[in-house]
């Protein structure tokens, strides 16, 4: 940090507060795989984390509802990398930084599935 330069992101106190909205999961049977979402609220910041894969949005959209936070309120998102497992639903927070960043391009297989499987889980 340059001398005497403000830094306005920093929060005044440790208070965010973590969520996980879905539990990711691998069913090699079935060829399901569900992303770890997580919330991360921190005064103004109201923050995603992988809004990827999941079987049903709903998924995530409930457990936003139960929380009292509006898709549309979702400041950030934050991709941990950018496979269609970690951002596929990204749209769902039209608001967000970060949620027009650009993902590897998707393929027909990822998306006739439905969420039932990427290509790189399937090895």
């Amino acid at each position: 940090m340059l001398m005497g330069a403000e830094r306005h992101d920093s929060p005044e106190a440790m208070t965010a507060v973590v969520n996980v909205l879905v539990v990711g999961s691998v069913d090699t049977a079935s060829g399901t795989v569900e992303s770890t979402i997580s919330l991360v609220r921190d005064g103004p910041a109201t923050i995603v984390i992988d809004p990827g894969m999941v079987d049903d949005r709903r998924q995530i959209l409930e457990p936003l509802e139960a929380l009292a936070v509006d898709p549309n309120d979702v400041t950030d998102i934050v991709f941990s990398h950018h496979h269609l497992d970690h951002t596929l639903n990204g749209a769902l927070f039209p608001n967000a930084r970060g949620a027009r960043s650009p993902a590897h391009p998707p393929s027909q297989h990822t998306y006739a599935t439905h969420g039932r499987g990427h290509p790189d889980h399937r090895r």
